[in-house]
């Protein structure tokens, strides 16, 4: 059998990560897979750490991540209060690319 491969939607990225099984399902709304490895966007590992100002700019960040779209939900919607209150203490985010 062949090999589904995951990886970033960033430009160039490599398929790094591979389908090892099935988790969960729930035809027609959605499934949960497990893969052998994280999907990690170039360029994250080897950015500089942002400056205490900066992780206060959580849509800036998303922005330049190509995230836009994301980030302007999160400021429609109010959820970035939310999320400010609570970047001090560690806050990881999942964003969809645009």
């Amino acid at each position: 059998g062949g090999k589904v491969g995951f990886g970033s939607a960033a430009p160039g990225s490599k398929l790094d990560s591979s389908y090892t099984k099935t988790v969960k399902q729930i035809p027609y709304n959605i499934s949960i897979l497990e893969i052998d490895a994280p999907i990690i966007a170039p360029g994250i590992l080897t950015a500089p750490a942002p400056s205490a100002e900066g992780i206060s700019n959580i849509t800036g960040l998303l922005e330049k991540a190509g995230c836009k779209t994301f980030a302007k939900l999160l400021l429609s919607s109010g959820v970035l209060k939310t999320y400010e209150s609570t970047v001090e203490k560690g806050l990881t985010v999942f964003a969809p690319s645009d």
